[in-house]
């Protein structure tokens, strides 16, 4: 069996392009990474048009009964290009956390990027966050709802990982620490750093809901932040891995995200040292990431890229194994596009290892399949449930009924 996903890793190096940037923490000598698992590939498709760019419908905003209390994070940035990023997902969230409405209150923002001049705080240190975390979630009662939101870089490494800030970085059993003292009942952690995968199989526990934009052993500075607040913001996601309600869960965010987030990497295609890019929003999405001409982590766009295109649509499997057409297809359609290293998780059962809507691996077969549960025992199950600034639970509705 290892020399078979041997084998099948190497052919996945000679087929993705080069993989998205490897994250480092700033001013630190980098560990050395562990190799993040092979890129799901495709089989060419006829393209389809993506989701309008335009919001949907309004999203069906209910508050419920109780309350809702927040603690926003972004870690050290190091470049102008991730200090925009990080300012731009926080300023984001907290925005839809006001429209939900949460009282600003309700809602702490800490940084460890000094030019931040919305944060509340900025940070030095791991024992700030643990505090804020704390502080914020003694508050309520186990009714009402907690969320911490993360954005940064960090590190995947066994023993342990870590999120990084200016002189401390944060571990996982700090936050394990921190977040053993929130009073609500069902919290729920949005860590989308690099690291985050690895704080998973510590801070996981029973009713607590875990989105994390990397796997363990994944190393690259992740975007599924930028799609899960698309998803949420114009409610696009509604209706992902489940019916259509006019309300998007924490699992509809999620699994919107997760396949967004993969289908915008392969409508990147590497063109000499720059990327073409395949798409409207698409375009407009690299850009915003990527085109910081003076930052030395930016990238370029190339001029072949179609930036009144669709936003093309494709099965993110790969062949190997079959019609000798059908292979051949597989592998002309992924040489030279971006791979696809980012493999979001879902955990709210109290696992160790949380799952992914994604393949990765020898799992490859199944490529993007939304995580739908059926019963309560099922991961996803508390998710399908979930609303963000939403402390009562909605009804679930099972897929066909």
């Amino acid at each position: 069996m290892k020399i078979m996903f041997t084998v099948f890793m190497l052919l996945m190096v000679q087929l993705a392009a080069p993989a998205q940037e490897a994250d480092k923490k700033p001013n630190t000598k980098p560990a050395v990474p562990i190799p993040a698992p092979a890129a799901p590939a495709a089989p060419a498709k006829a393209a389809t048009p993506a989701v309008s760019v335009a919001p949907a419908a309004p999203v069906k905003i209910d508050t419920g009964s109780g309350r809702c209390y927040a603690v926003l994070v972004g870690g050290t940035p190091g470049s102008p290009m991730y200090s925009a990023r990080y300012q731009d997902w926080i300023k984001r969230f907290k925005a839809y956390l006001s429209k939900t409405g949460v009282p600003a209150e309700n809602i702490m923002v800490l940084s460890g990027d000094p030019s931040f001049k919305d944060a509340v705080q900025i940070v030095k240190g791991s024992e700030d966050v643990v505090k804020a975390i704390s502080k914020m979630g003694e508050k309520g009662s186990p009714d009402d709802q907690f969320i911490l939101f993360m954005v940064g870089h960090g590190y995947s490494m066994e023993p342990d990982s870590s999120f990084a800030l200016p002189v401390k970085d944060l571990r996982p059993t700090e936050l394990k620490q921190a977040l053993s003292g929130v009073k609500s009942r069902r919290p729920l952690i949005l860590n989308f750093s690099t690291s985050s995968g690895g704080f998973l199989s510590a801070i996981a526990e029973k009713a607590r809901i875990n989105v994390t934009a990397t796997n363990g052993p994944e190393s690259n500075a992740p975007v599924f932040a930028e799609f899960f607040l698309r998803g949420i913001e114009s409610g696009r996601a509604d209706g992902e891995g489940a019916s259509r309600d006019g309300r998007v869960t924490v699992l509809e965010a999620y699994n919107w995200a997760t396949c967004q987030t993969a289908l915008w990497t392969v409508r990147q295609t590497a063109d000499g040292e720059e990327w073409a890019v395949e798409g409207r929003e698409s375009c407009e999405i690299f850009k915003k990431l990527y085109v910081f001409p003076n930052d030395p982590e930016g990238k370029k766009m190339s001029a072949k890229s179609k930036t009144e295109a669709p936003d093309a649509v494709f099965n993110l499997t790969m062949i190997t194994e079959g019609a000798k057409e059908e292979v051949d297809a597989s592998k002309k359609f992924w040489n030279g596009r971006r791979g696809i290293l980012e493999h979001a998780l879902i955990e709210d059962c109290g696992e160790s290892v949380g799952i992914s809507a994604l393949s990765t691996g020898e799992e490859n077969k199944k490529g993007y399949a939304p995580i739908s549960p059926a019963a309560p025992k099922d991961t996803g199950y508390l998710s399908a449930r979930t609303m963000i600034g939403h402390s009562k639970l909605i009804d679930f509705v099972k897929i066909g009924k």
